[in-house]
């Protein structure tokens, strides 16, 4: 995810989030999230911030605090463009 290759990074979450990391889900929640996105720069991959709540739902739903923040982020990003995904 770091090096920007986020097909693999996303693979590479989805399998360890289904074997139960609630990490890795939070992380590829961070794969699919506008904010997350837009700060890394990223071009030609469209955010998702369906997907990216999702995710931070299921790590959040595990006690993981940096998922609750991030669901906060993206609720303001929201709210602050209604009209994006």
């Amino acid at each position: 995810f770091a090096q920007g290759d986020l097909a693999a990074a996303r693979l590479f979450y989805e399998m360890a989030a289904a074997g139960g990391s609630h990490a890795a889900a939070a992380a590829l929640g961070r794969t699919h999230d506008p904010v997350v996105l837009g700060r890394m720069r990223v071009r030609g991959l469209v955010p998702d911030a369906d997907k990216a709540a999702e995710w931070y739902g299921r790590a959040a739903a595990n006690g993981d605090a940096d998922a609750e923040a991030r669901l906060k982020d993206l609720a303001a990003w929201r709210a602050a463009n209604p009209r994006a995904r």
